[in-house]
């Protein structure tokens, strides 16, 4: 109001917000897979971790080791930036299974934006740690003499990791 009691006309012109784009969206985790072969028996296993978007704040406290039988490991380091980071872990020993895990809560991970991450992830790839050696047995022969044969043997083959579709009956015949 001006000193005559006039009120004041105020007019409002609001800004061009075309184009303008507001990230609501929370990052989440799209996968964990092994970056190596598994079954394994080697001492540092490598696991990369791919977000939704690219994402700041990870480091190994954001992950958790969830160890099958008596498999083993320590969560080491993490390297990367953007959506693909990888972790290590090192110490590895025992037999069973290593799979990561991206905590659920508390993590400090988020997109540039500054949206936290939406949720864990427990559904990744797993190693599986097999550092206990195979056994063969065999057998005492069906006969301890013979001049017409045959004889026999039994070899039992005993392995964690052991695939029975690699294996061939085989053969064996020497002249008398």
């Amino acid at each position: 109001r001006d000193a005559g009691s006039t009120d004041a006309t105020l007019t409002f012109t609001p800004p061009d917000t075309a184009g303008v784009l507001v990230d609501t969206t929370a990052p989440t985790v799209s996968s964990i897979v092994r970056a190596g072969s598994s079954p394994t028996k080697a001492v540092s296993v490598d696991f990369t971790v791919t977000f939704s978007e690219s994402v700041t704040g990870v480091d190994a406290s954001d992950f958790t080791l969830t160890k099958g039988d008596t498999a083993n490991g320590s969560i080491s380091s993490v390297s990367g930036s953007g959506a693909t980071w990888t972790v290590t872990v090192n110490t590895v020993s025992g037999d069973g299974t290593l799979r990561l895990d991206v905590n659920g809560s508390g993590t400090g991970i988020m997109d540039p934006a500054g949206n936290a991450l939406a949720a864990g992830f427990t559904s990744g790839a797993a190693y599986t740690i097999d550092n206990t050696p195979p056994t063969v047995t065999i057998s005492a022969p069906s006969v301890s003499t013979t001049t017409t044969g045959p004889v026999t043997y039994t070899v039992t083959y005993a392995d964690a990791a052991f695939n029975a579709s690699t294996l061939a009956q085989i053969s064996w015949m020497r002249g008398v």
